[in-house]
């Protein structure tokens, strides 16, 4: 039997990809926008969906997002000012320290190198993402992947 390459996937987000078994991790992830540090949303403690109105917002590429944001903006999310889409939140941010528009992402992917000009603005109501390990029904799990879920799973 051929093994997979990859064990166990760290995922974030509400989905589930059927095939495959999960284990939900004790963490959570706020979403929000990231913003240039003079941007006038920056000022607020919370971002509201009315906030989002007019705006442009750059927005992952993943299909849950926009369904898991519909939810929360109380209308389809494709009525935003959709400037850009990303796959990697290092890019989102970058266009955001370019000035092309506000990030829609979670908190604490912020790297160093635009720790210095944007900031994070949790969403309210507040949006949280489970986060997870996630592996292939049916398919033998390495010794250390078995470790590991197993030490993930007893009791604290």
């Amino acid at each position: 039997m051929k093994r997979p390459l990859l064990d166990l996937a760290l995922f974030v987000g509400p989905g589930r990809i059927p095939g495959y078994d999960y284990l939900v991790l004790p963490h959570v992830h706020r979403w929000g926008l990231y913003l240039r540090e003079g941007d006038p949303l920056a000022a607020r403690r919370s971002i509201a969906p009315r906030h989002l109105a007019g705006r442009p917002v750059i927005l992952s590429r993943q299909s849950f997002v926009s369904e898991f944001l519909s939810g929360w903006l109380g209308r389809d999310a494709a009525t935003l000012d959709v400037a850009a889409t990303y796959n990697l939140a290092y890019n989102a941010l970058a266009l955001v320290a370019a000035g092309l528009g506000a990030a829609v992402c979670i908190d604490g992917v912020l790297p160093a190198a635009f720790a210095h000009s944007l900031v994070f603005r949790p969403f309210r109501p507040a949006l949280e993402s489970d986060v997870y390990l996630a592996w292939k029904q049916g398919v033998p799990l390495s010794p250390a992947a078995t470790a590991l879920l197993g030490k993930l799973r007893a009791p604290s």
